[in-house]
C-alpha cells in the first residue's frame, strides 16, 4: 500500500498536473489524497 502511494506521487510530480489542470485543481485532489491517506 506505502508503495502505491509513493508510485503515486512520483507519478502525478513527474507529469506535472498543476501544468496541466491548474493549482486549483491540484490543491483539491491532494486535499483529497491526504484525506484518502488519513483514513487509514
Amino acid at each position: 500500500m506505502i508503495t502505491v502511494i509513493i508510485a503515486a506521487i512520483i507519478f502525478f510530480a513527474g507529469v506535472g498536473m498543476d501544468e496541466i489542470f491548474g493549482w486549483g485543481i491540484w490543491d483539491m485532489m491532494r486535499h483529497r489524497f491526504l484525506q484518502f491517506i488519513y483514513r487509514f
